[in-house]
């Protein structure tokens, strides 16, 4: 079967295969905004092309919403200010409670609807 994707990437190497389904024209170095485990997230397209994977359930892979917009990526951008306010506020907490961890990033989905740490 063949389906009509994009690999996405985001902040920290995190990569995902979305399913074009409405028809957009996508090209690589685009912005768009995606489904994510909690609402939406904003990445940047890194291939496209259809992939022929029998493994592959077309059902479960989740969407391309759209390509980004200018308020999109201006969004995008207040995301990363508001991460380094949590990165810092994140390191207070592991230094006042000792906590033995390595923080290394954050990052916010891009509605906000999720805050990931990184640690290693």
């Amino acid at each position: 079967m063949a389906i009509d994707v994009v690999e996405v990437a985001f902040k920290a190497g995190r990569i995902g295969i979305y399913a074009n389904r409405v028809g957009l024209t996508i090209k690589q170095e685009d912005y768009v905004i995606v489904e994510a485990d909690k609402g939406m997230d904003l990445g940047k397209v890194i291939q496209r092309g259809h992939l022929f994977y029998e493994d592959i359930v077309e059902d479960e892979l989740k969407n391309v919403a759209r390509i980004a917009t200018s308020d999109d990526l201006k969004k995008y951008e207040e995301n990363r200010q508001l991460e380094e306010k949590a990165v810092r506020i994140c390191k207070d907490k592991i230094v006042k409670h000792q906590l033995n961890m390595n923080l290394v990033d954050a990052e916010y989905q891009w509605d906000h609807n999720k805050l990931t740490f990184y640690f290693t």
